[in-house]
């Protein structure tokens, strides 16, 4: 009975999905990628010859990726590499 209760509130709090192998790499990069893009824009403004539609949608695309990876579509999905 306890061991559901946990499992219940380890799926309401958040992703319990241990990511190991390649994909924990690559969710490394997205990150690290897509902070330092804010942080130069915050600093320095938009890139040479990225407008305002071109920085939403490389925000949005690195953040979704990350959403995804993180938080698979289907619950059966797993990675144990």
């Amino acid at each position: 009975m306890e061991r559901d209760q946990n499992q219940k509130v380890n799926e309401l709090a958040g992703s319990d999905r241990v990511v190991r192998g390649w994909m924990a790499m690559l969710i490394l990069v997205i990150a690290v990628v897509m902070s330092i893009y804010h942080l130069y824009t915050a600093g320095f403004g938009l890139m040479p010859g990225v407008g305002t539609r071109s920085h939403m949608i490389i925000h949005l695309s690195l953040g979704l990726a990350l959403v995804f990876l993180i938080f698979p579509i289907k619950k059966g999905l797993t990675n144990s590499g």
